[in-house]
């Protein structure tokens, strides 16, 4: 995905210096800003705003807090020892 994002940067560049060029640059930055704020109607208007969490809590994502993963990688509990320096 982040070649697909970050592939299409030039040639954006290279579009948007094109429009520049022909029309100005007010028209093309007002352009790039338009395109730019149009591109979240694509989510606002797609099912996704629909989507809810199921009732099992996310797809089985845990709260680390809650299992104590946190406080065995800080240190804490289920490591003696951990804290201290010889």
């Amino acid at each position: 995905m982040r070649v697909l994002v970050l592939g299409t940067m030039p040639l954006g560049a290279l579009l948007g210096g094109g429009i520049a060029s022909v029309f100005g640059v007010r028209l093309a930055l007002l352009l790039g800003a338009t395109v730019g704020c149009a591109a979240c109607l694509f989510t606002l208007l797609s099912p996704v705003r629909s989507l809810r969490v199921g009732a099992g809590g996310g797809g089985g994502a845990r709260d680390p807090a809650t299992t104590g993963q946190v406080a065995s990688a800080v240190g804490g509990p289920g490591r003696e020892g951990a804290g201290e320096r010889e």
